[in-house]
């Protein structure tokens, strides 16, 4: 079941359950506000958690692409200090061009440590044409690089995330609890 559709099982639920305490004639104004306080804050408690396990879902399927992609793959001391001195390479790269260069060498020489570490610096800097380069020599991490990327939203795309998220999460507080 999807995200959007369990938040609306949820709604419906809570809508269902609400109308039945606006409905329930054996309960005063104060039973029914009492009772709708309740199930509105189970409810938000309800959403909240599954808002919660979403990001916590993403985020170690993320990690989790992250290790395939740009991981040491051992962890003997000479390749802990090869990936950091690629990664110290890479980053000392000020343009595309360079960084280009590097991933060249890299392929030439069949350093995958280098071409790893190029590859993640190219996405962090948005140099789409590197990462189609790698991609085009390593057919193989196709499908994680793009989950990947697409994990990683930009600045610009996080205030919207945050923003649909909250839409997408959101409980109306009735008109009994304002």
């Amino acid at each position: 079941m999807s995200i959007n559709d369990q938040v609306n099982a949820i709604q419906s639920e809570y809508a269902a359950q609400l109308a039945k305490v606006r409905a329930n004639d054996g309960l005063s104004d104060r039973g029914k506000r009492d009772a709708i306080a309740q199930l509105f804050d189970k409810t938000k408690a309800r959403l909240a958690n599954l808002r919660e396990a979403t990001q916590a879902s993403s985020d170690a399927e993320r990690r989790t692409i992250e290790r395939r992609l740009f991981g040491i793959g051992s962890s003997s001391p000479e390749a802990v200090i090869a990936f950091r001195d690629a990664m110290d390479r890479v980053e000392a790269c000020k343009s595309g061009t360079d960084a280009e260069r590097l991933l060249e060498r890299a392929e030439r020489t069949d350093d995958a440590t280098l071409g790893r570490a190029v590859l993640c610096h190219a996405i962090d800097q948005g140099w789409d044409a590197i990462v189609d380069t790698y991609c085009q020599a390593h057919p193989n991490v196709v499908d994680d690089v793009r989950d990947y990327i697409a994990a990683q939203p930009s600045r610009r795309s996080r205030v919207f995330e945050r923003v649909q998220n909250s839409m997408i999460f959101s409980l109306t507080r009735p008109a009994e609890l304002r």
